[in-house]
């Protein structure tokens, strides 16, 4: 199925088992589930460095903060670290159901 010019699939749409597929012309069909293995190790590679991030600035609250500023960056660092994972844990593997 050729897109037409808003580059959305023609036609009818076919939902196969929850995951959509679009073939573009020149371009290589996207499907939205982690069916390879390259992909689920991406995901828990950035679940790892995302929490080592998170407790790297909670340690940093507590030990490396020497000024009142200080660390309020650091907790504002440990909250947006914290959101990520929330939306890794949650939100993304949502979708990959």
């Amino acid at each position: 199925m050729p897109p037409d010019s808003t580059g959305h699939c023609e036609g009818r749409r076919r939902l196969d088992s929850a995951r959509r597929v679009c073939r573009r012309r020149g371009r290589r069909s996207y499907t939205r589930g982690m069916r390879t293995g390259l992909a689920k190790a991406g995901w828990i590679v950035l679940i790892v460095l995302n929490t080592g991030m998170l407790l790297n600035h909670l340690v940093a609250i507590f030990f490396v903060a020497t000024s009142p500023d200080e660390g309020r960056m650091f907790i504002a660092y440990a909250v947006v670290n914290a959101l990520a994972l929330l939306v890794l844990f949650f939100a993304y593997r949502v979708r990959q159901r």
